[in-house]
């Protein structure tokens, strides 16, 4: 009877770690999603509050357009990496040229979730074979201009 109740304790913990396990992850992954979201939505509260100062930055640096507006979305990343290997991704359009008054106005987040990613040796080659490629976690906000 001991040895009964030892391999059910087995079988039935590894059931319950992979499901705790699951659920970190599936946490992790959904609080990525809500960072971004906010990252977005500050993105273009940020916009809206300071268009004319963005305009004269991109009139005075038109090589590096928008960057006080990503510089500042970049701010709430939180624990997020934004360097390599998977750099956060701002993109904002309509471009500085295109933007006019009555105009929409767009902020996409992008990241890259690499919990998840699975790099195992190739016994042939020597080289690394990836099993599970890292998932592409996007937000967008948007708002007309004023």
């Amino acid at each position: 009877m001991k040895g009964q109740a030892l391999v059910e304790f087995a079988l039935v913990i590894v059931i319950f770690l992979a499901l705790l396990i699951g659920l970190v992850i599936f946490s992790l992954a959904f609080y990525t999603y809500i960072t971004l979201d906010h990252m977005a939505r500050a993105g273009v509260s940020y916009m809206m509050d300071n268009a004319l100062t963005l305009a004269e930055w991109n009139a005075q640096h038109p090589d590096q357009p928008d960057k006080p507006l990503k510089d500042y979305i970049k701010t709430l990343a939180g624990f997020l990496n934004t360097n390599e290997p998977y750099p956060m991704q701002i993109q904002i359009n309509p471009p500085p040229p295109l933007r006019m008054p009555g105009g929409y106005f767009e902020v996409k987040v992008s990241y890259y979730f690499d919990l998840l990613s699975l790099s195992l040796p190739d016994p042939l080659s020597g080289k690394e074979i990836t099993v599970m490629k890292p998932i592409k976690i996007s937000a967008v906000a948007g708002s007309f201009f004023e």
